[in-house]
């Protein structure tokens, strides 16, 4: 039996994500970020390949909303009893947030390592920015993680 194998810094950078995106306020996975955080601060050698992960996810949640099926699909808030839908613009939204929360926290914790760091940050914040022009909680959250 063949199992599909999983690098170990794109599995850190998945469990951040929460199983169904937060929608009134996205955060990464506490416990997960300190794990991924742990990870880079100690493997700095690593850092570059987090780094262009983190960029493969911001362009690919670009692409998707770009693509013209954004407007198609919903999404179904699972902790309330009744079904409450939204737009999936809001969960792109929410999903560029949280990328941008593990940036910033990466920046912070591995700042002898921002050379590794800076040329994915730079086209993730213009990726995510160009995406979403008009969401000015995404532009002050890339604003801040620039800083």
């Amino acid at each position: 039996m063949h199992l599909p194998f999983t690098p170990n810094h794109v599995q850190l950078i998945s469990d951040c994500y929460p199983p169904q995106p937060c929608i009134p306020n996205p955060a990464p996975n506490p416990q997960e970020l300190s794990r991924l955080l742990y990870y880079a601060s100690n493997k700095p050698g690593k850092v570059s390949k987090l780094a262009a992960e983190l960029d493969r996810r911001v362009k690919l949640e670009a692409r998707k909303g770009q693509a013209g099926n954004v407007r198609a699909r919903a999404y179904v808030l699972p902790p309330l009893n009744r079904s409450v839908r939204r737009p999936i613009h809001l969960v792109l939204n929410r999903s560029l947030l949280i990328t941008l929360s593990i940036y910033k926290s990466l920046v912070n914790e591995c700042r002898r390592d921002i050379s590794q760091l800076s040329a994915a940050l730079i086209s993730s914040v213009n990726t995510a920015l160009s995406a979403l022009p008009s969401d000015l909680e995404l532009a002050a959250k890339a604003a801040s993680v620039v800083r």
